[in-house]
């Protein structure tokens, strides 16, 4: 059945069409503009025609090149017990309607748009509710969508894996050396040619001595790795330096993509996202920023201090990607209800 034979059908109907054939949506430019008056709707009736999407760059707004997912399963009590699903078209007596998405059976999806507008993610699972109120005009076509996406793995490799002998085997092949590499990058911008970022449980800066003097970083892969396996949180410093060493080898072996999307709610991220969401780049660069504190000899994160919040929160994300979990998929994971 084709659009064009719902707009003719009996106002008084309650008519409910999955999206296939030709209203198979692609993206926002076919549907996001509120629809035209149409004259062949009266008795104020109007359509509800509502959505899903994958929100694949976690902007809580439709974006181009981000695709419509059929058939999730939605609630609208005012139209009775259902059943009801996205993509459908519906002609509605004119007024306000809730529509709530049911929550999948998978635990790693998220709204992005909870409420209507772009909102802090939430999951879908646990008794929660990603729900809208719209209200339909008599004559016009109302829109509602909800932009949905999930969360997974991108390549990441975690502490146990740096610290095992495939890990040393990825640090020190194709021509790479991870021990160099944690101990200079590129100088910070202080202008200093070493970062200071990799903290010790007394918040002191790691470093060793040899023949030539004292220098900031691992004298090898074996003091990395006794350092890395005795991290704990008591200075929170520290957790969070073992974790930004994992990222930052993560990123160097070409193990997972800077620019990838992770989950990091309670770190300080860009407004095209929605919060609670973040990349794995900026994440870094937040976490070197207040390891580095100014240059300070010694960070203590103990519990009651001022960033102790900020850094746990940056080092909570940093460990959920760093095990692979973490990640924004670029497409829609396993589904059902």
């Amino acid at each position: 059945m084709t659009f064009r034979s719902f707009a003719a059908a009996s106002a008084a109907s309650l008519l409910l069409l999955t999206a296939c054939g030709d209203r198979n949506p692609t993206g926002p430019s076919s549907h996001r503009a509120p629809g035209a008056a149409r004259a062949d709707v009266s008795g104020g009736n109007g359509t509800l025609f509502v959505f899903t999407w994958y929100d694949a760059n976690a902007s809580g707004t439709w974006d181009a090149g981000e695709n419509a997912i059929e058939g999730w399963p939605i609630s609208i009590p005012a139209l009775g017990s259902g059943p009801f699903s996205t993509t459908v078209v519906q002609v509605v007596p004119e007024g306000d309607y809730t529509i709530s998405e049911a929550n999948p059976l998978q635990s790693n999806w998220y709204t992005t748009r909870n409420g209507g507008t772009p909102s802090t993610a939430l999951l879908l699972a646990n008794g929660a509710v990603a729900s809208q109120t719209v209200h339909v005009t008599a004559g016009v076509t109302s829109f509602p969508a909800f932009g949905n996406l999930c969360l997974g793995g991108a390549g990441a490799h975690g502490v146990g894996f740096w610290t095992g002998k495939d890990g040393k085997a990825l640090m020190g092949g194709n021509g790479n050396n991870g021990v160099s590499f944690l101990n200079y990058f590129v100088p910070f911008p202080n202008g200093s040619d070493h970062y200071d970022y990799w903290r010790n449980a007394d918040g002191t800066r790691v470093s060793y001595a040899d023949g030539s003097g004292t220098h900031y970083g691992f004298a090898d892969y074996n003091s990395f790795r006794a350092w890395a396996l005795n991290a704990t949180g008591t200075n929170m410093a520290y957790m969070l330096s073992v974790q930004l060493a994992a990222a930052k080898l993560n990123i160097a072996t070409g193990s997972v993509w800077s620019g990838e999307l992770v989950y990091a709610p309670g770190t300080d991220a860009p407004t095209v996202y929605v919060p609670s969401f973040n990349d794995y780049w900026d994440l870094a660069d937040q976490a070197q920023a207040l390891l580095y504190a100014n240059g300070a000899d010694i960070l203590n994160l103990a519990p009651g201090s001022a960033l102790r919040a900020s850094a746990e929160a940056i080092k909570n994300a940093l460990a959920r990607a760093n095990t692979n979990v973490g990640f924004v998929q670029h497409t829609p994971c396993a589904l059902t209800f």
